[in-house]
């Protein structure tokens, strides 16, 4: 996977990045591909996601999304359809609004849930863990030196 192109500011520099879907879209998709109106199922559960996402603080950038973390901010990016690349950033979440980060392992996913100040926990996921593992770890290091 390619290094996201982000316009970050002067004193900004990119620690992490990972590929991650909403949390549950494994799920949704072994659901929708043997029910009739598969991609509306599918969309149905992101939309709900999404809703609780924005709520939350937490920038809904698609399905599929690019997670960027840099010494300030996590960028939330939109893929590109054909190359699943970060095309655009969505938007931000200040580090200072992220309690904590944690992981765990479902069967062939690795979730990663932010937790925020207010008390709000967002959840993602991603087939490979690796790159998710990684960018926890990373964001964990980042707000501990705050």
């Amino acid at each position: 996977m390619a290094r996201p192109a982000l316009e970050l500011d002067p004193d900004e520099e990119l620690r992490a990045y990972a590929n991650v879907s909403f949390r549950g879209a494994l799920a949704a998709s072994a659901r929708s591909t043997i029910a009739l109106g598969s991609a509306r199922m599918r969309q149905n559960i992101y939309a709900a996601w999404a809703h609780d996402a924005v709520d939350a603080g937490f920038p809904a950038a698609g399905p599929e999304m690019v997670l960027a973390l840099t010494n300030r901010r996590i960028h939330v990016c939109r893929v590109s359809f054909w190359a699943n690349r970060a095309a655009e950033v969505e938007g931000t979440l200040e580090l200072d609004r992220i309690h904590a980060v944690a992981t765990e392992r479902h069967g062939l996913v690795v979730g990663l849930a932010f937790v925020f100040t207010n008390g709000h926990v967002i959840e993602v996921e991603a087939m490979r863990g690796g790159r998710v593992l990684r960018f926890a770890r990373a964001v964990q290091n980042e707000i501990a030196r705050r």
